[in-house]
């Protein structure tokens, strides 16, 4: 049921818990301010007027977060440095407003998410052998605690391992416990050409994080984020964990659905971890910037392109591992079995200096059907004689 809200919480601006109750289903009305300064337990969170984040740690619950409004947590420039941790509660089966359940949507509002900027992912300067417990790493700002992947080296793309970091000396990091694998790092030369082939080390933890529940793990129903048009998205220093819907369409950890030009929004030095159906997922979305993430685990394709009428979209040094086929025939599509890291359904897109690092089938896959397929159909693209705008390093 809908949470009128207290008296006064039409100033300009208040805090939550001097206007707004911690549980229920709460609307913050248009035209109003909410500063975040105390934990929630909530079922659902509707924002037609701002939500931001104060300046304390805040843990929020809710089955889901519906954004027409503006929510925001630090700028680029001044980043939030506090833990923003919010969980997507409930079974996953229950459907509000339409967007289903567990759920963060943006429906023509504002997302501004700037965590602390880290170093996304590295990569090792010496092999790290099976049963030691340090790495040795290029650059690095990681601390103690963080939790971290290192990919595979072998021809099993499942000997990835996450571990924690318990010591940091310079560029040696020791972690919390011995490796199962070896993991290598080494030069290799081919006629002329010398190729450095060195495992990559992508960092998990960040200070925002939007995540499903612990049950997710259990059920494959995690949470999803989803991204509409209208919407101006500015994501950077975020954390999605257990996100997902094992085979439900249009459940995806990140989601821009039938987004159109996105040259005001980026997704920039985030994390997808443990998720259930794909990490990103671009559809009807043209001019998005996508740099340097970290995706790690997942059911079917990682990176995905949807219909083919994406264009002009920048993916900059992401790196993805370990991209898993289906489970027990429950996929979202046919394809999603033979699983890619990068799936790309059109070639004029700047595709450069990203890692596939693991999958069960491919690592970039341009899949390019005649004419964009499903809602974004269109006979005047063509994706199969389109030119390739740039695949490179």
């Amino acid at each position: 049921s809908l949470v009128v809200p207290m008296a006064g919480a039409r100033a300009a601006t208040v805090d939550w818990s001097a206007a707004y109750p911690t549980t229920g289903t709460v609307t913050i009305p248009q035209g109003t301010t909410v500063v975040l300064d105390t934990d929630l337990d909530l079922t659902g969170m509707i924002v037609n007027g701002t939500v931001k984040c104060g300046n304390k740690s805040i843990d929020i619950q809710a089955r889901y977060i519906l954004v027409n409004g503006t929510f925001k947590c630090g700028t680029h420039n001044n980043r939030f440095t506090k833990n923003l941790t919010i969980t997507l509660s409930g079974s996953g089966n229950g459907d509000f407003n339409g967007f289903g359940d567990k759920y963060f949507v943006v429906a023509g509002g504002k997302l501004n998410l700037h965590g602390t900027d880290r170093v996304p992912w590295t990569r090792l300067t010496k092999t790290a052998a099976e049963g030691s417990t340090t790495l040795q790493v290029e650059e690095h700002d990681w601390k103690v605690n963080d939790m971290i992947v290192v990919a595979s080296t072998d021809f099993r793309p499942e000997q990835a391992e996450e571990l924690r970091i318990t010591a940091v000396n310079g560029n040696t990091l020791t972690v919390d416990r011995p490796l199962d694998y070896m993991h290598y790092c080494g030069t290799e030369t081919y006629k002329d050409r010398s190729i450095t082939e060195c495992a990559e080390v992508g960092l998990l933890k960040r200070n925002i994080t939007i995540r499903g529940n612990a049950a997710s793990a259990d059920t494959l129903i995690g949470g999803h984020a989803m991204f509409l048009s209208g919407s101006r998205i500015r994501i950077e220093g975020t954390e999605f964990k257990r996100m997902g819907q094992v085979g439900r369409l249009g459940r995806y950890p990140v989601h821009f659905h039938l987004f159109g030009d996105a040259s005001d929004s980026y997704f920039k030095n985030n994390s997808i971890w443990h998720a259930y159906n794909r990490w990103i997922t671009l559809h009807g979305i043209q001019n998005m910037r996508v740099y340097k993430n970290v995706a790690y685990d997942t059911l079917g394709h990682g990176y995905y392109f949807e219909d083919g009428n994406e264009v002009g979209n920048r993916l900059i040094k992401n790196l993805g591992v370990l991209a898993r086929g289906g489970v027990d025939g429950n996929l979202t599509t046919p394809s999603d079995e033979d699983a890619s890291v990068f799936w790309i359904t059109n070639p004029d897109n700047h595709i450069e200096g990203n890692v596939a690092a693991g999958a069960d089938h491919s690592g970039f896959w341009y899949s390019l059907p005649e004419h964009p397929l499903g809602p974004s159909f269109d006979p005047n693209i063509w994706p199969r004689q389109t030119p390739l705008d740039v695949f490179h390093n």
